[in-house]
């Protein structure tokens, strides 16, 4: 080995060491974790609203698309989610004393069944209602 080999390799020997021991150190180590407790399902009807109670003052509101679930603080302590397009979406709250909670929220069409009376003459089918 050439003294110019041998004083690279020293180099990149000692940055290896430096970076090794911040990390060992704990210093410098990334650390990922859930920051948040899944609490359930929450299921809307496109184009209704739904007030939710929480038990602890509202810091922040986070929905992942704002699109199928519209979120509105009305207070402190109360929520209102309204269905805005069928789909599914996550909605994160954060609480002023640092607890968070996440649920998922599901935003149906709510089908509704129309109710249409008939009567049956033969090989034909007449409706009334329409």
């Amino acid at each position: 080995m050439t003294f110019r080999h041998t004083f690279i390799f020293l180099i990149v020997f000692i940055s290896v060491l430096c970076v090794c021991n911040n990390t060992w150190a704990g210093r410098g180590k990334l650390r990922i974790s859930r920051a948040t407790i899944y609490k359930g399902d929450i299921k809307i009807k496109l184009g209704e609203a739904t007030d939710f109670k929480t038990s602890r003052d509202v810091k922040s509101i986070a929905v992942g698309t704002d699109a199928i679930a519209d979120v509105l603080a009305l207070s402190p302590r109360l929520i209102r989610i309204v269905g805005m397009k069928p789909g599914e979406t996550n909605l994160i709250i954060r609480y002023s004393d640092g607890y968070a909670e996440e649920f998922h929220v599901m935003v149906n069409k709510g089908y509704t069944v129309e109710v249409i009376s008939g009567i049956n003459t033969r090989d034909s089918l007449s409706l009334s209602g329409w």
